[in-house]
């Protein structure tokens, strides 16, 4: 979950804002830019826009449950995006666990379902997410494909990534968090 957090480990109020370009994806997915918010630690709203094709899509995540040594987060959450061509809000149920036992390495699996609106679909999604230092790598199968992006955090508040989107097409993303 996004967001900043005081001295003491409290939440504060906290956003970004994500940039994705990708250029041989169709002019939907060519370039996306995710605005969201974070206003407690147990929600995030925002939208999604795409301005090759002058779409604006709400976008929205609520854990459920919080991640525990033994209990692993719950998410639920709504996005935008396009599925065998059809561009389509999607409903999504996400369970995510952190099984390092290492402090200064991430290792978290994840998987759920999501439901595709226009097309009265549910799929499977998940994968896996790794980290160390200001390094991270994310495998995921989209409900339709599969893709990997790296991130690298440049600063607090700024990371930029490169995509390989069905492990066709490679992309870049730039990120600013506040």
């Amino acid at each position: 979950m996004s967001g900043s957090f005081n001295e003491d480990g409290s939440h504060r109020f906290g956003g970004g804002l994500t940039n994705r370009w990708v250029p041989r994806k169709s002019e939907h997915g060519r370039l996306v830019h995710s605005f969201f918010v974070t206003p407690n630690e147990w929600l995030t709203l925002g939208a999604d826009y795409r301005p090759l094709s002058n779409e604006l899509a709400p976008s929205a995540s609520f854990r459920l449950m919080e991640e525990t040594f033994n209990r692993p987060q719950v998410t639920i959450g709504t996005s935008a995006d396009g599925f065998s061509g059809v561009s389509s809000q999607e409903y999504h149920i996400i369970a995510g666990k952190n099984i390092s036992r290492r402090d200064d390495i991430g290792i978290s699996p994840w998987g759920g379902a999501m439901y595709i609106a226009e097309m009265s679909e549910m799929r499977p999604i998940g994968g896996l997410h790794l980290s160390k230092d200001r390094l991270s790598v994310l495998g995921m199968y989209s409900g339709e494909k599969s893709h990997l992006v790296t991130t690298m955090q440049l600063t607090d508040m700024v990371s930029i990534g490169h995509v390989w989107w069905g492990f066709e097409m490679h992309g870049a993303t730039l990120n600013f968090h506040f």
